[in-house]
């Protein structure tokens, strides 16, 4: 998993990482160059979370439920 480090995993690859556990983490701060999106449009954006984490962990952030960004820190 060291070599997925700082890499965004597609749902493919993370489903292939089998039994995760999940854990809520508190945002505490986020920007983005644009919010409102339309279908097929992308922007940037931050999230820092104060929360330790031991390396590589797998994060995945889910925003409004139905869209999910998930990466190896």
């Amino acid at each position: 998993m060291s070599s997925l480090v700082r890499t965004q995993l597609n749902q493919a690859v993370f489903e292939e990482l089998g039994n995760t556990r999940e854990l809520p983490l508190r945002v505490a701060h986020a920007e983005s160059v644009s919010e409102d999106l339309q279908p097929g449009e992308s922007t940037q954006g931050v999230v820092a979370v104060r929360q330790e984490l031991k390396t590589p962990a797998v994060v995945q952030l889910v925003f409004d439920g139905e869209v999910k960004a998930t990466a190896v820190l």
